[in-house]
């Protein structure tokens, strides 16, 4: 029993170390219509010091663990949310579609 419960732990700190966050929407690929909202948000907690880009440029004041999106016009974007999980710089990308 006591080998079941070092794994465990191992495990759990193996799986803590490794960067577990939540993204939504889940899929890394996002379709969506001009003038429609989407909510995009990194979940977890032990994430913070939050950037958003898009396109490869900052997004300025959005320091958040949130990033809405309203896009007035069609195209196709890349939505990178960068962040420290734990101390570790960790990026998550979104490919948006807008049509």
């Amino acid at each position: 029993m006591k080998s079941v419960v070092r794994i465990m732990v191992v495990l759990l700190f193996a799986a803590m170390l490794s960067g577990c966050y939540l993204a939504l929407p889940n899929d890394q690929n996002v379709e969506m219509s001009t003038y429609s909202l989407q909510v995009f948000t990194i979940i977890s907690s032990t994430t913070h010091d939050f950037q958003w880009y898009m396109d490869n440029e900052l997004l300025s004041g959005e320091t958040g663990n949130t990033f809405k999106y309203f896009p007035t016009s069609q195209g196709d974007h890349i939505l990178v949310a960068s962040f420290k999980d734990w101390v570790f710089p960790t990026y998550h990308t979104w490919y948006v579609h807008v049509h």
